[in-house]
């Protein structure tokens, strides 16, 4: 190979390197301002991004600990990607057991503890019933018809999930999905609109404290309901071997 060559060689492995720093300098300054229009919600805002992965916002809601994590779905077969953002309500709940209702699930939701949870309850007739109800502890489980006034989450289809933990509250929506015409194409994991709506993450901020404050506030021993979905569900799962 020739001096000239080399050099010209070296010149375009030189531009190629400075055009991608520079592409993943603009991936990160996009990824980083995706709170900007919904961080003034809260206080004693903290956000922290790794590299170019998308950020993390934690901060102070109506006295409450609040946690906003997006994370990048890509796993589904024949499925654009969809971003989900975790929006996390940190405060104690008086029940050791888990409340997890997952809607249209496909055992590929990686962010989910729904899969790994023993017990299976029948979702109420009029809840979404392309779902998943799972606990791990039925006697110890938020009851049902505590959290029932909430399910209207739901009728918005970006609504993916609600748990419960005994250390808060935890809803799962699609902040965004795919161009379909660039991940088709080019397999690339791109977000046309990566900004949040701040109403609807106040909603979502809001119903999550509604429900922890339900939940803290009604502490029932009684826990019949819990139990009569779960009987339910395996009578039906019986009759149908």
């Amino acid at each position: 190979m020739s001096s000239t060559s080399i050099v010209i060689t070296c010149i375009i492995g030189l531009i190629m390197a400075v055009m991608h720093i520079r592409h993943r300098q603009k991936v990160k300054a996009r990824r980083a301002g995706m709170f900007a229009e919904c961080q003034s919600l809260l206080s004693d805002v903290n956000i922290t991004q790794d590299d170019v992965n998308f950020p993390i916002l934690t901060g102070n809601y109506q006295g409450f600990s609040v946690k906003l994590e997006p994370i990048a779905d890509h796993v589904g077969y024949r499925k654009l990607p969809s971003l989900w953002l975790l929006i996390t309500v940190k405060a104690d709940i008086p029940y050791q057991g888990i409340f997890d209702f997952l809607v249209r699930p496909q055992n590929i939701e990686f962010f989910s503890p729904n899969e790994h949870l023993e017990y299976q309850l029948k979702p109420p007739e009029h809840w979404p019933q392309y779902a998943s109800l799972k606990t791990d502890n039925i006697e110890e489980m938020p009851p049902i018809e505590l959290v029932d006034k909430h399910i209207t989450l739901f009728e918005d289809d970006k609504t993916k999930e609600l748990l419960i933990t005994k250390k808060g509250v935890r809803i799962v929506y699609q902040a965004n999905q795919a161009n379909q015409s660039t991940y088709r194409t080019l397999r690339s994991l791109a977000f046309d609109d990566l900004s949040l709506n701040p109403e609807r993450i106040s909603y979502l901020l809001n119903t999550a404290i509604a429900i922890h404050q339900d939940l803290t506030d009604t502490k029932s021993p009684n826990h019949e309901s819990n139990e009569h979905h779960y009987e339910h569900f395996t009578e039906l799962k019986a009759a149908c071997q």
